[in-house]
């Protein structure tokens, strides 16, 4: 459906949207209608609804939570169309919402920081270690009693100075 040229335009000062006319915009937006299409089908302009953004906080609310659930509808179809056996759907949703016991990834840092010297790297990994010892205790149990955790040269308790 083509938009009307003075989708944009208003007539006057601009005006705030009625109680009853946010509500029949949330509808639309909320069965997928895009900003622009609603408007045009209310006969509203997007600068009404920007003026009612900005003037009523109940309806930025209101917005955030229908774009919320058109998020929702989205990723459900992405989970559909994983479970019906699309490769890329199933990455993309497992490296997004990887299930609750899989260790995490650090998403901030890159595997290692090339500008770590190896003393910065090595406490790094003393520091990280821990955490993969207790993934590799718990889902190899049978493992368990090979796992000690590591120490830097120079901190371990039974050295000498």
């Amino acid at each position: 459906m083509p938009l009307p040229k003075n989708i944009l335009a208003d007539d006057g000062p601009p005006r705030a949207l009625s109680v009853s006319e946010q509500q029949s915009y949330l509808s639309l937006l909320s069965k997928g209608a895009s900003p622009g299409v609603a408007c045009a089908t209310l006969g509203l302009t997007l600068t009404q609804v920007a003026v009612s953004m900005e003037a009523d906080g109940r309806f930025r609310v209101l917005l955030d939570r229908v774009h919320e659930l058109l998020s929702q509808n989205v990723a459900a179809a992405l989970y559909r169309s994983a479970m019906e056996g699309s490769v890329s759907a199933q990455t993309f949703y497992l490296k997004n919402v990887p299930p609750p016991d899989w260790p995490m990834e650090d998403k901030h840092d890159e595997l290692t920081d090339p500008d770590l010297t190896d003393e910065e790297l090595a406490a790094q990994f003393c520091a990280e270690a821990p955490q993969l010892l207790e993934f590799l205790a718990r889902h190899y149990p049978e493992t368990a009693s090979a796992h000690t955790s590591p120490t830097l040269p120079g901190t371990d308790s039974t050295e000498s100075s």
